[in-house]
């Protein structure tokens, strides 16, 4: 299995046995993780979430979703798609500071058994206010509890039933980046949209 490594010199491609961590220039490359960026239809803020996962201090395999309709189905297919011990949900409105990855990766492995995902907090523009948004899973424990497709509120409905089962999650009040700095009338009204239909 061979890992492509996206860099500003060009693209490296690496054997999967070689990848457990190691230094690329002033990078770590770490094959514990997957990075998932969820995309639908045009987003302004797009290219500037993908040109911000580049420069991660810690960088791994990225994976873009694209165009999956619910967006539960978005979701399930992270899980579907992971071979990583965790994996993040970066929607593609997201931009993340250069050492974010690597604080969320480094938050997850010192978190207790139970505790199955942790959140940061997201600096958003429109709002003026700082919100729960970026989030790390634990693969070996989500992919048991798949996605309710026929559900709305999807995430809350999945994480009930992992709560009744003794999982939390953590919340970590540090602004690790912006969301949504580029947002438009539009964007702002899909966005109300949907947390009303849930």
């Amino acid at each position: 299995m061979v890992v492509t490594i996206v860099e500003s010199q060009g693209t490296v491609q690496v054997p999967f046995f070689f990848q457990v961590k190691y230094q690329i220039g002033d990078n770590i490359m770490n094959n514990e993780l997957t990075i998932f960026v969820i995309s639908a239809g045009t987003n302004p803020n797009f290219n500037d979430c993908l040109k911000a996962l580049e420069v991660q201090t810690l960088t791994c395999k990225i994976d873009i979703i694209k165009d999956y309709a619910p967006m539960s189905r978005a979701f399930q297919e992270m899980m579907n798609r992971c071979q990583t011990k965790y994996y993040i949900q970066v929607d593609e409105d997201m931009i993340l500071q250069p050492t974010a990855v690597q604080m969320m990766y480094e938050a997850i492995q010192q978190v207790p058994a139970k505790v199955c995902m942790v959140a940061h907090t997201l600096r958003d523009p429109h709002l003026a206010m700082d919100i729960v948004g970026i989030k790390i899973y634990k693969h070996d424990i989500f992919k048991n509890y798949p996605y309710n497709l026929e559900v709305i509120a999807c995430e809350k409905e999945q994480l009930n039933r992992m709560e009744a089962d003794g999982y939390s999650i953590q919340v970590i009040e540090k602004v690790i980046g912006e969301h949504s700095p580029k947002w438009t009338n539009e964007l702002i009204c899909e966005r109300y949209f949907d947390l009303m239909e849930k």
